[in-house]
């Protein structure tokens, strides 16, 4: 092992006990074995191990009093498999697997980063979880998320499936189908399954083996109590996300590991990992609490059975994973296949490889890391420029540009296939009379601004929602609370737009309901022959991100400023309660300029809980649009939408301008989608949902959100302070063919009544 010379130096006075002689005699070191190991003799600080080989004059032969006492077995066994890795650490690190030191190294970073590439989204038929590549071909996940062969069917792996460094936009992931014909197998007993993937992306774009995987260590003992576990994970369907320190180890069991740690629906399937992120169990499930046959409930009381409880209700006490160790007991065990048998092989560690092991080589090698993350640079000093004569050359994980070094000392590194995206490094010793950065340069560097689209100030031209947009008369719902709602100068509470109007419920800061327009045809659609681009209607930058602002025309303290949003920890997203899509339309190009402008509007905000207004929720408020469209061969439809506003909604600590703030935020959402066809209006309902379960395998896997068909009686039965026209519960729809056929054909469900 060779470490560097001012960690030797800071061990000088310490007992002379070397790390190396307390190695398993399996364990490389720094390409030597242990036999190559001198000892000393027995009196004195003259007695002390060396290693024979050094890698360069610039280190120093390993001699690392570090503890006074020799490891036990346990640690050998961790401290060997870390070095089998290739790996070198040092004082810090050893102190940390002793549990004297809670601090990591900065290169604790890098290798979490590249330990996070094998780690994939799983979009299955019902749901989502994650899984890990264990093997070139196979991935590693619950057999509660693939119970058999038929459930992997059709089921994707969606890999760099993460947020860039502004949190607001998603890096380009790449789909890859799960080939369950080709090889699959599970197990319920210890709750995993292994299935195959397809080496292409569904866009041929991208091969699998970029991504790497995780070598499965036989050998126990790779976690002690007093080291932190860190789980990489897609929590609820969402981005990728890292649950790091304060996960403890509880308890260690025959084949399973109990550990405190943040997961949440969606981990199934995750990989939990020790500090030197080797794979020491796979995430699978939450451990409630018991009194003998009894389950404890968060109040206190004990019940026979969980079934049906919501997660919050039940007293947790820890997760559970499968050890890895026996995991690998299980594997040697499957029939014989050329897949299983390249696994065994990885395992064994006759096949090298890993994604550790692989950056590590690829950086010893040639001091660029992995192939796929290999930086093309240069070095340029030149002053900055609006226009660079290095023009960045556009691929598909954004430019291939060479270093710049200027004189503001900016340095840019922008990877030509990143792993985890674009690094872009700020230095603070800007020299006097350096140039500033103009927004043109920001552009280029890709740096991100908040920026207000473009919209009109002047409102007295806005007529919003119109009630005979269909031919057929749609009035507004009639509220009731008018003591709930925010009231503009005139005394008015419907607040109009160009093509939508909202009623805000001043106490919760939200949209009470919204009302809006839609038409499809391609004439107010492309007025001028295209459809506008996003600089056309927003004029922001390509690196500009939207920043939404409050209306004037109501008191601000009814409303939820940009900033809430943007204080929240991310606990939340901003959801348009009225799409942009479905109020983008005009007989000119200002028209639609005006609505888009419109919906960025704070009022037309609501906030959903993080990850499922970015996994699709507008999405599927436009598919479900769209079948009613199809339905009735409709261009038109009005449209009323909003938040289910419940007195029992979760309260959410915040921050605004004017300082802390309480928030309940919503957990679910409705629409009514209304057409008309020969004068006759036809309603159709729908609550979204999140569809939680509380079965104790990570509470089971979720839907994002789940679309359901209601009677308008039933909707209006959740609504606070409004109720629906009469037109409205006339046309209602639940109970026709026409519902029925639409049922059928997509993935809504019914609500019974």
């Amino acid at each position: 092992m060779i470490v560097p010379e001012d960690i030797l130096n800071d061990t000088a006075n310490r007992a002379p006990k070397s790390l190396a002689a307390h190695l398993p005699d399996r364990a490389l070191v720094a390409g030597a074995t242990l036999s190559s190991i001198r000892r000393g003799g027995d009196n004195g600080a003259t007695k002390e191990d060396e290693i024979a080989q050094t890698a360069s004059s610039k280190t120093a032969t390993l001699t690392l009093p570090l503890s006074s006492q020799p490891p036990d077995k346990a640690t050998k066994d961790r401290l060997g498999a870390f070095v089998e890795t290739g790996f070198t650490f040092g004082k810090v690190e050893y102190e940390r697997i002793l549990g004297t030191n809670d601090l990591v190294d900065e290169n604790w970073l890098d290798r979490a980063k590249m330990a996070a590439q094998p780690v994939c989204r799983l979009d299955l038929q019902n749901g989502k979880a994650t899984g890990v590549m264990i093997s070139p071909n196979l991935l590693l996940t619950n057999w509660h998320v693939f119970n058999d062969a038929i459930d992997a069917e059709g089921c994707l792996a969606q890999f760099n499936y993460r947020l860039d460094y502004s949190g607001r936009n998603f890096e380009q992931y790449y789909d890859f189908v799960l080939d369950p014909k080709r090889y699959f197998v599970s197990n319920k007993v210890l709750d995993f399954a292994i299935v195959a993937v397809s080496t292409k992306s569904t866009d041929s774009a991208a091969s699998l083996s970029r991504y790497g995987y995780h070598r499965l260590n036989p050998v126990p003992n790779k976690l002690s109590p007093e080291e932190w576990i860190t789980i990489i994970q897609h929590p609820s369907g969402g981005p990728r996300q890292f649950a790091l320190r304060e996960n403890r180890l509880i308890e260690k069991q025959d084949n399973f590991l109990w550990y405190q740690s943040d997961t949440a629906p969606g981990s199934s399937g995750a990989p939990a990992f020790n500090d030197q992120f080797q794979m020491i169990a796979l995430h699978h499930s939450g451990v409630p609490k018991k009194v003998g046959d009894k389950y404890v409930l968060r109040d206190g009381s004990q019940v026979d059975s969980i079934e049906g409880r919501q997660e919050s209700e039940i007293e947790w006490i820890a997760n559970e994973g499968l050890r890895v160790s026996s995991l690998c007991d299980a594997i040697r065990q499957l029939k014989k296949d050329v897949l299983i048998d390249e696994l065994i092989q990885i395992i064994d560690g006759t096949i090298k490889g890993d994604v550790m092991a692989e950056s590590l080589q690829n950086k010893s090698s040639n001091g660029q890391g992995n192939q796929e993350t290999k930086v093309q640079e240069r070095e340029i000093t030149t002053t900055i420029q609006p226009a660079v004569s290095t023009a960045a050359q556009p691929g598909r994980y954004g430019s291939q540009t060479p270093e710049i070094v200027v004189p503001v000392r900016i340095v840019v590194s922008i990877e030509t296939a990143p792993p985890w995206g674009p690094t872009l490094t700020y230095l603070s010793n800007q020299p006097s009379g350096a140039p500033t950065v103009s927004r043109a340069d920001a552009e280029l560097f890709g740096v991100e601004k908040m920026v207000e689209p473009q919209h009109d100030t002047k409102y007295s031209n806005r007529k919003g929602y119109d009630e005979d947009f269909l031919d057929v008369n749609v009035p507004l719902p009639v509220v009731k609370k008018t003591s709930l709602v925010s009231k503009m100068d005139n005394d008015e509470y419907v607040i109009p737009y160009e093509h939508f109007s909202v009623v805000m419920n001043k106490k919760r800061r939200l949209a009470m309901f919204t009302a809006s327009n839609l038409d499809a045809s391609v004439k107010m659609r492309q007025p001028n022959g295209d459809k506008p681009s996003r600089k056309e209607l927003t004029g922001l930058g390509k690196n500009d991100q939207e920043k939404w602002y409050t209306d004037p025309r109501i008191p601000q303290d009814h409303q939820l400023p940009d900033v809430f949003y943007n204080k929240d920890r991310s606990a939340f997203d901003k959801g348009h309660i009225v799409r942009r899509e479905d109020v983008c339309w005009g007989t000119g190009i200002q028209q639609i300029i005006r609505a888009n402008g419109d919906t960025f509007h704070t009022t037309n905000c609501s906030p959903q809980v993080a990850n499922y207004n970015r996994s699709n929720l507008d999405g599927i408020w436009g598919k479900l649009e769209n079948y009613v469209a199809e339905q009735n061969k409709a261009e038109r439809l009005s449209l009323f939408a909003g938040p289910v506003l419940k007195d029992d909604d979760q309260v959410f600590h915040g921050v605004t301008d004017r300082g802390d703030i309480e928030v309940q935020i919503p957990q679910s959402f409705w629409k009514l989608v209304i057409s008309a066809e020969d004068g006759q209006l036809k309603a159709y309902a729908f609550v979204l949902e999140q569809d939680l379960s509380s079965t104790p395998f990570e509470f089971d896997v979720t839907p994002e959100w789940a679309p359901y068909l209601v009677s308008t009686k039933q909707l209006e039965a959740l609504l606070d302070g409004f109720e629906l026209p009469r037109a409205i519960h006339a046309a209602d729809q639940f109970e026709s063919d026409s519902a029925s056929e639409l049922l059928h054909r997509t993935p809504i469900r019914k609500r019974r009544k």
